[in-house]
């Protein structure tokens, strides 16, 4: 990580109410007892609790700069990327993840230059915690041109479960997607799961008033056409526990991988419904939750917390479609034969089947 730069704001300079970027020319610095990063200093500027973010589209070079609780800025590190998912705030964050009592700041960067493919974390005071290279080996074969960051986001955990950081990487030129869990104290990935196509940011929502929390993601399917036959991509639903990351979903080509532990995965069919937009609607009595599913067509399916299908209303816009013709396909299943390898399969279409519900 030489490639990251640092720059420092001394208290000096912060006190007077001035913004000089002193270049400081390494990634750590001494904290004297003047800093305003340090809580025994007179001029202590209190927690990062923001960023701010500036990319330099010319120079390829993103600055990332904490601001603390005062809304002064307390330091900046140059980038040799671009952050993920934008300005949007899809591809970072500020929590305490630690649980030291102050805020880190995470930040995923997209592929391309000498910081692109990361997840960093820095603590309060602009010191690097750890960085993580996203880019692994890819279970599905294709041209692949490697994984980059999305999305990143964290999970609180619960009195069994550690805290995550959370994280997709979607492949850059072909379709594999990879959901995976870091640890928040060294950044090492603990858990993944693969999917065949290109999956969205995750809704992080408790489906019901007695502790269902769920991942709720949109994603595109590549690989179910050969299950399910048609011309085109799948859009689908999946709906996973956040520590249950592990294996790879349907219909199960990623190599020898296992099946995903999913609570459950539905598509839309026929392929031409794609999803588009996915939120929560509270029951009148706040026990059930509605998982409403907007899909291109301007239909849209109401799913209960288990995955079954409610009913299909309008959502905005709806082309004159009768909500028959809109199949809300679950119960996606593999046979025991799945578990053969590639090679010995002569037609691997075959080895699949579909259970409708």
């Amino acid at each position: 990580m030489s490639s990251v730069r640092r720059r420092t704001y001394p208290s000096t300079l912060v006190s007077m109410g001035l913004v000089f970027l002193v270049f400081s020319g390494c990634l750590e610095s001494d904290v004297s007892r003047d800093n305003p990063l340090d809580p025994g200093s007179e001029h202590y500027a209190g927690d990062v609790s923001d960023i701010r973010i500036l990319y330099d589209a010319e120079a390829d070079q993103t600055a990332v700069i904490g601001i603390a609780e005062d809304d002064r800025p307390v330091w900046e590190h140059l980038l040799d990327a671009e952050i993920a998912g934008g300005l949007e705030g899809s591809g970072f964050f500020v929590r305490d993840i630690d649980r030291d009592g102050f805020n880190e700041v995470v930040i995923g960067t997209r592929p391309g230059g000498a910081d692109g493919g990361l997840i960093l974390a820095w603590d309060h005071r602009g010191d690097l915690l750890w960085s993580t290279a996203v880019d692994v080996g890819i279970p599905y074969e294709g041209p692949t041109a490697g994984l980059g960051v999305t999305y990143v986001g964290f999970w609180e955990g619960t009195a069994e479960e550690h805290p995550r950081v959370l994280a997709v990487a979607n492949d850059v030129t072909w379709f594999s997607s990879r959901l995976f869990a870091l640890d928040p104290s060294s950044g090492k990935p603990v858990a993944e799961y693969w999917h065949p196509g290109h999956l969205g940011s995750p809704l992080i929502t408790c489906l019901c008033n007695w502790g269902m929390e769920r991942l709720l993601l949109i994603g595109i399917n590549n690989n179910m056409s050969a299950l399910l036959g048609g011309h085109d991509h799948y859009s689908s639903v999946v709906c996973i526990k956040p520590s249950d990351l592990s294996g790879q979903a349907p219909p199960y080509l990623g190599g020898y991988l296992p099946p995903g532990r999913e609570d459950w995965y539905v598509v839309a069919y026929p392929c031409t419904v794609k999803f588009t937009r996915i939120y929560i609607e509270s029951s009148s009595d706040q026990v059930l939750r509605s998982i409403v599913a907007w899909t291109n067509t301007g239909w849209a399916f109401y799913i209960n917390p288990f995955g079954h299908l409610v009913r299909r209303g309008i959502a905005d816009s709806a082309e004159e479609w009768s909500p028959e013709l809109l199949v809300w396909r679950d119960g996606v299943q593999v046979c025991q034969y799945a578990s053969v390898p590639r090679k010995l399969a002569k037609n691997a279409g075959n080895m699949f089947r579909c259970d409708v519900r």
